[in-house]
């Protein structure tokens, strides 16, 4: 069965955000091997990639467009950030003398960014009703 790619619509039967073809574009411009060949894997392997990407539904910003009525955690409305359009989202991390990357040079260069919470709604303000 061919993949059902999400087109920024909120397809109730979308299945990936993106074809094998733009991943394995993405993969080499990278400097990574992505076999398409067998489609069946592949198909496979960008659903779950998928599945992986939506797992942090509920810790992305805003909602989904067309609520329960869309497949995918994405498109989303009201999702927004306070990091400026063009900025580096992530420092570079500095390598230290361990295998692995660390953080210890410049502690205050590392923090994360905390994202604005959306508005409460308009039902918060409301009384509650006595049981």
């Amino acid at each position: 069965m061919p993949l059902v790619l999400e087109d920024d619509t909120g397809r109730a039967e979308a299945e990936s955000y993106v074809s094998a073809a733009n991943c394995a574009s993405y993969a080499v411009s990278r400097g990574f091997a992505f076999d398409i060949t067998d489609t069946v894997a592949t198909e496979a392997t960008l659903r779950r990639a998928t599945a992986f990407v939506d797992a942090y539904r509920a810790r992305l910003p805003g909602y989904r467009v067309k609520r329960r009525g869309q497949a995918l955690a994405w498109p989303r409305a009201a999702a927004y950030s306070d990091v400026p359009l063009g900025a580096a989202v992530h420092a570079p991390i500095a390598a230290g003398p361990s295998t692995r990357a660390t953080t210890t040079s410049h502690p205050t260069r590392f923090r994360r960014r905390s994202f604005a919470q959306p508005a409460k709604p308009r039902c918060a303000n409301l009384p509650r009703l006595a049981r």
